[in-house]
């Protein structure tokens, strides 16, 4: 039994439902679009784009192809205008409860509170999954003072211009926030509790040429200030001595807590905080597929230009399911070019389907 009063209303059919609106999703349905299904995005955040267009949209991304430098909002948008030129029936604001196989294989139903979609395939571009930022645990007045110069994702760059920024972690988020808030004139500390940073070297390259105040092996205590931050003290771990800083605004990068039991609960096989794929992006289910920072498998790296060829991959694997006579170009070796027949693509396109 489902939450509310009124029973789930039941959606027409698509061919591949991508579950996801993040950069990566929306690259998934254009990519299956392109393939000639039709399709559908699920996304539970009001607008799409996921954290890429919702939580950090101002923070430029440096690792899609061919684009130099781009923020999270104006990549987003320009996926939703790839996407949208294949008409996928959008939906956001909502969360999928289940995911339920009507037979091996597919077709499936996807159900939300309020609706029911059928689809053929799946395709999970969860991104990190139900997430909520990891907060310090040890410092007194954090709920009081969230939001008042205490802050876990920059939504505005207003909160870090010309301001005096102490950035708190050592992953590529904080190294990425350090170097968005100098390059808007801030005076930026950050501040890593040991000396070993979990960051892509050519980051940290960025972040030693730039005017930077980096200290390594040292730690926020308190935060300073009434009504808003006015500073914070910060700790040296190697001799126990501390020291009063002056700050606006204190970002707290410090990584994500993830929760992934809704999808184990779907019947996905989940390992650690990612699910296992194989070479066609297909999880242990047959029908579903995934793609993007959700996934693991043996060549995996963590970008979004990789969650891009994810997401081509995984939609190629479904379109080849759903209309076998217009397989890939190419035979799963990928050593053999297949072609494809005329006659089956007028076909398609006398039935309106391309």
């Amino acid at each position: 039994m489902r939450k509310g009063s009124e029973e789930p209303t039941a959606q027409k059919m698509v061919d591949v439902t991508v579950v996801g609106g993040g950069p990566v999703g929306l690259f998934a349905v254009f990519y299956a679009g392109l393939r000639g299904c039709s399709t559908r995005v699920i996304e539970r955040l009001p607008n799409l784009g996921g954290q890429c267009g919702n939580i950090y949209p101002e923070k430029v991304i440096f690792d899609v192809a061919g684009i130099p430098a781009i923020p999270g909002a104006d990549l987003t948008k320009a996926l939703a205008r790839q996407m949208l030129q294949f008409d996928p029936h959008v939906i956001t604001g909502a969360e999928v409860e289940e995911i339920e196989e009507l037979a091996p294989g597919g077709p499936f139903r996807i159900h939300t509170k309020n609706d029911i979609f059928p689809t053929r395939r799946v395709i999970l571009t969860l991104g990190l999954g139900a997430f909520t930022p990891r907060r310090l645990t040890h410092i007194e007045r954090l709920d009081e003072l969230e939001g008042l110069g205490l802050i876990y994702f920059v939504k505005d760059m207003k909160e870090v211009t010309g301001k005096r920024v102490l950035v708190v972690g050592g992953g590529d988020s904080a190294v990425d926030w350090a170097m968005e808030a100098h390059e808007r004139k801030a005076e930026v500390t950050l501040i890593h509790r040991s000396d070993v940073f979990q960051a892509h070297e050519g980051n940290l390259a960025r972040l030693i040429h730039a005017d930077v105040d980096v200290k390594t092996f040292h730690e926020i205590t308190a935060l300073l200030g009434e009504k808003r931050i006015t500073g914070a003290r910060i700790l040296d771990n190697r001799n126990g001595s501390e020291e009063s800083v002056d700050f606006d605004t204190v970002v707290v990068a410090i990584g994500f807590l993830h929760n992934l039991e809704l999808v184990r609960g779907w019947g996905i096989s989940v390992v650690g905080n990612s699910i296992p794929v194989n070479h066609r992006m297909e999880t242990n289910v047959a029908g579903v597929f995934a793609a993007g920072d959700i996934v693991i498998h043996p060549s995996k790296m963590k970008l979004i230009a990789t969650g891009a060829a994810e997401a081509a991959v995984a939609a190629n694997a479904a379109a080849d399911e759903i209309v076998p006579s217009l397989r890939h170009l190419y035979n799963v070796a990928g050593d053999r070019y297949l072609g494809k027949r005329l006659s089956d693509v007028a076909a398609r396109v006398e039935r309106g389907e391309l």
